[in-house]
């Protein structure tokens, strides 16, 4: 019995939520209060003997961040998979009409979220930390724009929050994985911003049910403030400072609000018809 059951799982595509095996309920709220300290663990266990190593020999330091953030994700994996108890993961395509709108999405949701992000100045000493981890070079680049947008997404929409949505109602599941998001970042200064993110990404991955487009925000997202490092100096630098004048700020920021509300309500209308579709075919 437990055979067919497997041959059928095979034969279907791993987007049938109903052919999915029970393991991949897995987390709960509780669940993830564990994972989150697997998560530190994983992370000290690669950050101290890459310290060691680091220390003797003469590569450069966005060299080890890139090599220890991707061996510290892929450990998380590892233990998400033995909980899941299977490694399935949607990239279904969305639309192509929907990109821009997903783009323009991640490049106002910084704008938007400056005014909540600058309640909390970051210490001089945290500055100084993040310019010695951050660079700009291509190792910075890969560890910024392609590996942690990449695997965040797997681990925090594609585990997280599906295992949540499992348990809990949407508004819940997208709360709680955009808290752990938030969590994740292991600093106050980059809680808030990180929050709200998850918040949209969770939103995005309720209307999808695809890494795609979150994969897509996540990295463009990232990637607009690593570019803005080849232009300012100062990491705290905000978008009203660069601006200089107070009109103009504010016009900036209520014309990318509109764009970020427009992108929000077409989303949303098209991902709404796009179910009504298939539930009417």
């Amino acid at each position: 019995m437990e055979e067919s059951y497997k041959e059928t799982i095979l034969d279907k595509s791993i987007d049938d939520e109903s052919l999915v095996p029970p393991e991949s309920k897995y987390p709960t709220i509780r669940q993830a209060v564990i994972f989150f300290l697997v998560m530190i663990g994983c992370q000290i266990l690669v950050g101290i003997p890459g310290i060691a190593v680091e220390k003797y020999t003469s590569l450069p330091t966005p060299v080890f961040n890139s090599m220890g953030l991707l061996v510290s994700f892929l450990l998380m994996l590892l233990f998400i998979h033995v909980k899941r108890g299977h490694s399935n993961y949607s990239f279904k395509m969305p639309p192509l009409i929907a990109f821009i709108p997903f783009i323009l999405l991640a490049m106002t949701m910084p704008i938007l979220l400056e005014p909540a992000v600058s309640l909390i100045p970051m210490p001089d000493w945290i500055i100084e930390v993040f310019k010695e981890l951050i660079g700009k070079d291509f190792f910075s680049f890969l560890s910024i724009v392609i590996i942690a947008p990449f695997f965040e997404e797997l681990i925090f929409r594609g585990a997280i929050l599906r295992g949540f949505l499992k348990n809990y109602s949407p508004q819940k599941a997208i709360m709680w994985s955009a808290f752990f998001f938030g969590l994740a970042h292991m600093n106050p200064w980059q809680f808030i911003g990180a929050f709200f993110a998850g918040m949209l990404l969770g939103w995005v991955y309720l209307k999808t049910k695809s890494l795609v487009p979150c994969i897509l925000i996540h990295a463009v997202n990232n990637g607009f403030s690593f570019l803005l490092m080849f232009y300012v100096d100062d990491i705290e630098e905000t978008f009203r400072s660069l601006l200089g004048n107070d009109t103009q700020y504010l016009l900036f920021y209520l014309g990318s609000s509109a764009i970020f509300v427009g992108c929000i309500y077409f989303l949303n209308n098209l991902f709404n018809k796009m179910s009504s579709t298939v539930l009417d075919g």
